[in-house]
């Protein structure tokens, strides 16, 4: 994988205070957390453990794995039975087993956020690769990835994005030498390419749509800079089939394991629980503002839906059948057939929506959680504030009285917000410049693959694998804005 000269790392005194300036950052947030209990007079957990997000899916699974020896998903404080890992890769669960079993369950979190904030720094090296054709300073992208707050909050929580978002962009960096040399591309980049895209599959679900949806978006890539046919018939034809074979070994053990116990031979198992929520959401897009609406409606179609499957004995709620293969598979098979029915500006409007909520959040209520200052009558608000003037007023209201809370939101959201603002310019500014164009298709095509992918899903933490592109524009933007700034001082 060939990497510029002018792109080149180098361990200097600029690097040094950067990590140094990091870990104290990121030693006042750990000393700043505060441990919880789950439930009343329940066990106190770290903040590490109780912020993360479906942390069930991947702490809680490290735990059975090294008490058990097993993938399975604890129920720990609800009434759900222990259940085989599903949807999600084994990968996390994997590596945070390692410090559980090594310093123990209460000791492990310590380890976890000193290897996460490490994952981070290198994310954020990773990235200068990504300034050449931009004429921005790597210096200032490493800065902007390196203290951006949705980041920080994620490697502070043991859950699978922060690795995700690390082997997400290894790829990034190996496209852009791919991008920038077309005709060189070697036979261990491809290789190191297949092995990235097995990783990111056994990270989490939906890398497997980015190991699909990354190589079309690379043909269309190679096609907007005229590639030599011959050329990739050739030579990039074989190396290609060996990538694909690297991908499978990889992802090979875990689809065995899924096939013996879904009977499906995949990498990913879906959950019937992902189509649930989607659904929902596009329901609540539709007009259905009463809960009660929306369940009435959904009780109806899934139901009537299920009838048709000769599958009655199977209940509406994936969650009281999700250890029922059939029953799984005619819920998933219901759901998908209720969304293909809804209304197409429905479900625009659903998409559109969670691809807002997803670029514009900023992680304050993890963060706030982290520190125990999370309001949940905020954190709500916060998540429909795009869907009506309303919802703005009570979020607004609600965080009026959290001092503790509205610092943090306005520190996460106003970074997140400036950096966007800052982004548009930069992309603007950047779609100059013929040679920056395949650079801006392969960039622009992967934002949209992400967000299109978790459909009508939304939290910030979706973003945290786009953050390098995102960045990348808004330090092309505030370059431009601090230039011009620059040369109005030397006229005064």
């Amino acid at each position: 994988m060939a990497i510029s000269s002018k792109t080149r790392f180098k361990l200097d005194g600029t690097q040094a205070l950067l990590i140094a300036v990091c870990m104290f950052v990121n030693t006042m947030f750990f000393l700043a957390a505060t441990d919880s209990r789950p439930y009343p007079g329940g066990p106190s957990l770290s903040a590490t453990y109780h912020a993360a997000a479906d942390g069930q899916r991947y702490w809680g699974v490290a735990l059975n794995l090294v008490e058990k020896q097993a993938f399975t998903i604890p129920p720990l404080w609800d009434s759900r039975v222990e259940l085989p890992l599903v949807r999600s890769g084994p990968l996390p669960a994997l590596l945070f087993s390692i410090p559980i079993k090594i310093f123990g369950f209460d000791r492990a979190p310590f380890f976890i956020v000193i290897f996460q904030c490490f994952l981070l720094y290198l994310i954020s090296v990773f990235a200068r690769n990504l300034a050449s054709p931009f004429s921005v300073n790597p210096t200032l992208l490493q800065i902007l990835i390196l203290f951006n707050p949705n980041l920080i909050g994620l490697a502070h929580v043991a859950q699978s994005d922060l690795m995700f978002s690390f082997l997400f962009s290894a790829v990034l960096v190996v496209a852009h030498s791919m991008i920038r040399e077309p005709d060189r591309i070697g036979f261990r980049s491809l290789m190191f390419l297949g092995l990235l895209f097995g990783l990111l599959t056994l990270t989490r679900s939906v890398g497997l749509i980015v190991s699909i949806g990354l190589p079309i978006i690379f043909l269309i890539v190679f096609a907007s800079i005229k590639v030599n046919r011959a050329f990739i018939a050739r030579r990039m034809l074989p190396r290609i089939l060996a990538a694909l074979v690297v991908f499978l070994l990889v992802v090979f053990p875990w689809s065995v394991r899924n096939y013996e116990l879904f009977d499906n031979f995949s990498p990913i198992v879906g959950s019937a629980s992902q189509l649930q929520y989607n659904f929902g959401r596009i329901l609540y897009a539709k007009g259905m503002n009463s809960p009660e609406e929306r369940d009435s409606y959904e009780s109806k179609l899934i139901n009537r839906s299920l009838a048709s499957m000769n599958q009655n004995r199977c209940h509406q709620s994936p969650s009281t059948t999700s250890n029922d293969n059939q029953c799984n598979n005619a819920l998933r098979s219901a759901y998908l057939n209720a969304i293909m029915e809804e209304p197409l500006p429905a479900i625009a409007k659903s998409v559109v929506s969670a691809a807002l909520r997803t670029l514009l959040t900023g992680g304050s209520n993890r963060i706030a959680q982290y520190i125990g200052l999370s309001d949940n009558q905020a954190h709500e608000a916060l998540w429909i504030r795009f869907d009506g003037f309303d919802t703005v007023k009570e979020f607004l209201t609600a965080i009026s009285t959290q001092t503790g809370y509205l610092v943090v939101f306005i520190g996460s959201t106003g970074f997140t917000l400036i950096t966007r603002m800052f982004g548009l310019v930069g992309l603007y500014i950047s779609m100059s410049g013929i040679q920056k164009r395949p650079f801006n298709i392969f960039y622009l095509l992967t934002v949209f693959l992400l967000l299109a992918a978790y459909f009508a899903v939304s939290t910030s933490r979706f973003r945290a694998p786009l953050e390098p592109i995102l960045m990348l524009y808004a330090a092309v933007g505030l370059s431009k804005f601090l230039s011009v700034l620059q040369s109005r001082f030397r006229k005064v």
